[in-house]
């Protein structure tokens, strides 16, 4: 149901993808999944989606990234470490509300913080790094 509006739809999967049939209309979309990310390709465009597990809690966190950026738009609610700081890899570094959870950005390897670029209450976009941390070199 789409609003007040009831459709019928049934899919089929394929090689690379799957069959749509929505409304009596058939498709064929396109899917790539890596990771979180699932791209779909259809007649009427690409739409790139993000998976954001609501139960994921702390497995949602950014850990491994080369660099702490925003993974989608949020608001900054803590943040947790102190410029200067040497920090292990998986150290907290802030937290983000991304729609409506919260999702702690991590140090992606062991190293010193260099800087904050954001302060608690900033609205980021997705994308925007928010913090650096350089590398220790062990």
């Amino acid at each position: 149901m789409i609003g007040e509006r009831e459709l019928a739809f049934a899919i089929a999967p394929r090689d690379g993808g799957f069959d749509l049939t929505l409304d009596g209309v058939k498709s064929q979309v396109a899917a790539v999944i890596d990771g979180h990310e699932l791209y779909l390709r259809t007649r009427n465009g690409r739409f790139d989606l993000h998976w954001v597990d609501p139960f994921g809690g702390e497995t949602e966190e950014q850990v491994g990234a080369d660099k702490i950026a925003a993974p989608l738009p949020g608001t900054v609610v803590a943040v947790l470490a102190e410029e200067g700081a040497k920090l292990e890899k998986g150290a907290p570094i802030l937290t983000l509300e991304v729609m409506k959870m919260e999702q702690t950005l991590r140090a992606p390897y062991a190293g010193v913080l260099k800087s904050i670029k954001c302060k608690v209450g900033d609205i980021v976009q997705e994308g925007i790094e928010l913090a650096v941390v350089e590398p220790s070199g062990e």
